[in-house]
């Protein structure tokens, strides 16, 4: 599930894909909010990306990872 696929969310993703393109990623997040605001959506498209071996950092939706 690559980012792409998050909708409404642009500062959320604006924070994590700076974290993972300065290889600072911190050991936990908190996703808080409402239901239906995507934060499953967003915590599964973060550790696709964190652990993509096709596109590091992005998240191709296609690998095992």
């Amino acid at each position: 599930m690559p980012f792409e696929t998050i909708e409404a969310q642009p500062g959320a993703l604006r924070i994590l894909r700076h974290a993972l393109d300065t290889a600072q990623l911190p050991q936990a997040y908190l996703f808080v909010g409402p239901s239906g605001v995507g934060k499953q959506a967003t915590a599964l498209a973060l550790a696709c990306a964190a652990i993509c071996t096709e596109a590091p950092g992005r998240g191709c939706g296609h690998c095992d990872a």
